[in-house]
Order: structure tokens, then sequence, then C-alpha cells
């Protein structure tokens, strides 16, 4: 089964839920998920994913936080992975990417 994770980046790094989102996703099914990386960050920063779980990081560099281009990013990530399950932080801008996303699919959108 092939597992995405949405993760977002503030100040060069990880947000907390970000690496908890990574460490979640890579106990569903005991394979190593691939991480959306989207901000701004360094190499160092982005490898600590591997740290927590993840197989590899697709990083979308986005220096402004945008709806539409969170999710025409999360969508060609989905594609070029083959993702059957998308899991995600919780924040304000990932509902609204996840919602957008997961209508554009015609997907189930499970949340808490």
């Amino acid at each position: 089964m092939s597992i995405l994770i949405f993760t977002e980046l503030a100040d060069g790094k990880f947000k907390k839920s970000s690496l908890e989102a990574i460490s979640y996703g890579s106990k569903i099914d005991g394979s190593a998920p691939v991480v959306l990386a989207i901000g701004e960050a360094g190499e160092e920063s982005l490898a600590e994913a591997g740290q927590f779980g993840a197989s590899k990081v697709i990083y979308s560099p986005q220096n402004q936080e945008n709806i539409m281009v969170y999710s025409q990013a999360l969508l060609q990530a989905i594609e070029s992975t083959g993702a059957k399950i998308v899991v995600s932080v919780k924040s304000a801008m990932a509902d609204a990417v996840m919602a957008r996303a997961a209508g554009t699919l015609k997907a189930a959108l499970i949340g808490n």
C-alpha cells in the first residue's frame, strides 16, 4: 500500500505536528511512507523525516501559504507516488488543502 504524508515546514524545519504525522503514517502498514514537505527548509532538516520512518521526501519549496498552490502540490504528489492513503498534519491550511484534494479526486476524507 502506498502512503503519502502531507507535512508543513516552518522556520526552516518540520513542524512538530508534521513529525508526528510521519511517525503515525509509518505505522499504518509497516511500510515507509513518502513525505510531501511544503515550505522552506534545507537538506539537513528534510533528512529528519527519515528518522521518523519516511522512505523519501518530495520537497515543494513555497514561501507563501496558498491553498491552491499547496493543493496542486499534493495532487501531483498523489499522482506521482500512486498513494492510496494520505495522512496529514492538523492545521487550518492542511484542512483546506486536504478538503480540496479530496473533492478533486472524489475521495473520502476522514478528519478529527
